[in-house]
């Protein structure tokens, strides 16, 4: 009887005689459920993402907005403005129409209006072009509602000017929720006489975020339906291939299973591979996948087994064809089994067994 180790990788790719922990069907329900998962976490990192980049395109828009409407307005001619008896005169018209007509001309600006600071700490408005709700001259801004942008803003100088106040956040006051900007606005001779404040209402805001988050979410819905169909053509055609490589296994097993030989293949870590023709059972009285090759075939030969182990190591690492020849002529051809002799045949592979 012949024991002869060849290699079967090149032919069998998988071993269907064990248990097969998965399926073609659970593969592709594993695929559609990452593909889900995935989908999913790329609209959230993208809504996140993208309304930081909305926040802080907003807010650097209005920030502009409100800095080019304050350019518009004469800070010695506003400063004339004091009490609410002013509101009389022409200027105060004359700004209070500009500010309406700024507001008007902007995009989605609930309210525009000047405001000073006093002497005594009160914030005040001045001129209010706000389309609802307007203030009149002198009215107290409440101090609960004083942020420190708007303060930042009121206490600014000629030398010390920011860019923008913007607020960071949208903010609360007695007339509803807004992203605020404000704007400084000085004197001929660098005095600070109030600031232009414009508000935003949260309400538009939200509108443009809830607006870009469902472009994401149809985008994010496009991308799933085209992906899910091409994930199962694709897993259709793997199960096809995993048939015909089934199929060919199978009789290739067959073949090798009624040669009446036995197959089995190892490397340089002696560890017999998953992959052997069920002869070897009967002929070692043994499963010999996973084992070491030299505790399987030498167990009760000391002699063999060190020349064994001695000779593997260099045969896989010969490049001589001859040589390498010549070091399987050397390893042991012949085992014991109960009353059965085996004899043993060895070949090189390509894939170094």
């Amino acid at each position: 009887m012949h024991l002869s180790v060849l290699s079967m990788k090149s032919l069998v790719v998988k071993e269907y005689k064990r248990k097969k922990r998965y399926t073609v069907t659970s593969i592709t329900y594993a695929l559609c459920g990452l593909s889900i998962i995935g989908i999913v976490i790329l609209t959230v990192v993208t809504s996140i993402q993208v309304n930081l980049f909305l926040n802080e395109e907003l807010r650097a828009r209005i920030g502009d907005i409100v800095t080019m409407m304050a350019k518009n307005i004469d800070g010695d001619l506003h400063s004339q403005i004091q009490t609410i008896e002013d509101n009389k005169k022409p200027i105060f018209e004359k700004y209070k129409n500009l500010l309406w007509t700024m507001r008007e001309g902007g995009t989605e600006i609930a309210n525009a209006y000047t405001m000073r600071k006093l002497e005594n700490g009160d914030y005040v408005f001045v001129v209010d072009g706000s389309a609802e709700n307007q203030s009149a001259t002198g009215e107290i801004y409440p101090q609960k509602s004083v942020t420190p942008t708007l303060q930042e803003a009121l206490s600014t100088t000629k030398e010390n000017v920011a860019k923008n106040y913007v607020e960071t956040e949208v903010s609360q006051d007695d007339w509803g929720v807004w992203l605020s900007a404000y704007a400084p606005i000085f004197t001929s001779d660098g005095r600070l006489d109030s600031i232009l404040g414009i508000d935003i209402s949260a309400g538009s805001i939200q509108k443009h975020q809830i607006q870009h988050l469902i472009a994401i979410f149809m985008a994010s819905l496009i991308v799933f339906i085209i992906t899910v169909p091409f994930v199962f053509k694709l897993m259709n055609f793997i199960r096809a291939i995993n048939s015909e490589i089934e199929e060919a296994n199978n009789d290739i097993s067959n073949l090798l299973d009624n040669s009446g030989q036995g197959f089995l293949s190892f490397n340089a870590d002696l560890i017999i591979d998953a992959q052997y023709s069920v002869t070897c059972e009967a002929m070692l009285c043994a499963v010999p996948a996973g084992q070491n090759v030299v505790d399987l075939f030498f167990y009760d030969d000391s002699e063999k087994a060190i020349v064994f182990r001695s000779i593997i190591p260099s045969l896989l690492m010969e490049e001589n064809s001859a040589t390498r020849e010549n070091l399987l002529s050397l390893l042991p051809s012949e085992i014991q089994r109960n009353e059965m002799t085996l004899k043993i045949e060895y070949k090189m592979l390509d894939n170094n067994k």
